[in-house]
C-alpha cells in the first residue's frame, strides 16, 4: 500500500477556516488570511495563519506517521491613527479580545474529524519591540504558536 501523509496544507487550511468564522463572520477582526501578506490595506485587524513546521512520528501499530503540524498565528492590530479615533489603549483591548477568542475557538475545536488536539504550542509572544509598519501604518503583532495533532494509527 502506498503511503499517505498528512499534507500540512490541508491542517493549515482548515485552521484558517475555524478562525475566520469566529474572528471576521463573528465580527471580531477585519480580515484573516491562510498565508503571509504584506499589505492590509489599513484594515484595524488581521489574523494571518503560516506554517511553522512539521513533527513526524512513526505510528508502529499500523506503519504510518502521526504528525504535529506546528503553525504561527499572527495577529496585526492597528497601532492608532493619528487623529486619535483610534488610540493605542484601543489597541491593546483589541488585541487582548483577539487572543481570547482565538483561544475560546481552539477550545470549542479542541478534537474534531481532521485531528485530535488543536492547541497553543507555549506562550504568545509580545513585547514593547512588538511594532512592525505595513502600507505606512503601524501595527501591533502578537504569535500565537500552535499544533495540531493529528494521529494515523
Amino acid at each position: 500500500m502506498a503511503a499517505s501523509s498528512i499534507n500540512r496544507e490541508t491542517v493549515r487550511d482548515a485552521v484558517y477556516t475555524l478562525l475566520y468564522a469566529k474572528l471576521v463572520t463573528g465580527g471580531i477582526t477585519d480580515k484573516t488570511y491562510g498565508y503571509k501578506v504584506d499589505d492590509f490595506a489599513t484594515p484595524v485587524s488581521v489574523v494571518v495563519v503560516t506554517n511553522g513546521g512539521v513533527r513526524r512520528v512513526q505510528n508502529f501499530a499500523d506503519d504510518t506517521w502521526d504528525t504535529w503540524v506546528l503553525l504561527d498565528v499572527w495577529t496585526f492590530t492597528l497601532a492608532s491613527l493619528e487623529d486619535d479615533s483610534w488610540t493605542r489603549a484601543n489597541a491593546e483591548d483589541k488585541r487582548d479580545l483577539i487572543e481570547k477568542s482565538i483561544a475560546d475557538c481552539y477550545e470549542d475545536n479542541y478534537s474534531n474529524d481532521t485531528w485530535l488536539k488543536l492547541e497553543y504550542d507555549g506562550d504568545t509572544e509580545t513585547g514593547e519591540d512588538d511594532v512592525k509598519e505595513l502600507g505606512g501604518h503601524h501595527y501591533l503583532i502578537e504569535r500565537i504558536p500552535t499544533r495540531v495533532y493529528v494521529p494515523r494509527g
